[in-house]
């Protein structure tokens, strides 16, 4: 998807030519200057390129690793493990993914979620029973787990 429009640009720019130094092919297709096909072939890249990278950009989130309930692939990796860690002050969810004995902080710090301001701040996470699985391995629990933050 990414390199669409270079494609695009570069198939333009073979055809015309092909087209301008076939003395055949000139008198049967109507004659274009390719230098004309070569700037429109630029401006709809220039386009195609402000339209589709600032649309990236914004996204919270990149979509080879999807972090929200709403955004997972339909069958993750075999060998991660995918929890689900609920943020309580913004009540957002979040995914975090790592082998069987990544811990729970390793997997946030590795691809923090959060608000950087709130990185240096004391935080836990804990588990539906509520226990501190902070530092506890993936694989050693299941379900929603929930993070909290403590003011410093």
């Amino acid at each position: 998807m990414k390199g669409a429009g270079l494609l695009l640009l570069i198939g333009a720019i073979i055809f015309i030519l092909t087209i301008y130094y076939t003395e055949q092919a000139r008198h049967e297709v109507i004659d274009v200057d390719p230098g004309f096909v070569v700037l429109t072939g630029f401006f709809l890249f220039v386009v195609f390129t402000a339209i589709i990278a600032p649309t990236l950009i914004c996204f919270d989130t990149s979509w080879v690793t999807p972090r929200h309930r709403d955004m997972q692939p339909s069958k993750p990796p075999d060998d991660l493990y995918t929890r689900v860690i609920l943020h309580e002050d913004s009540k957002s969810e979040v995914l975090i993914y790592g082998k069987e004995n990544v811990t729970v902080r390793e997997a946030l710090l590795g691809d923090w979620p959060f608000a950087q301001s709130i990185k240096k701040n004391t935080w836990y996470v804990v588990d539906a029973s509520g226990n501190d699985v902070t530092d506890s391995a993936l694989s050693r629990f299941k379900g929603t787990a929930r993070s909290f933050f403590e003011e410093t």
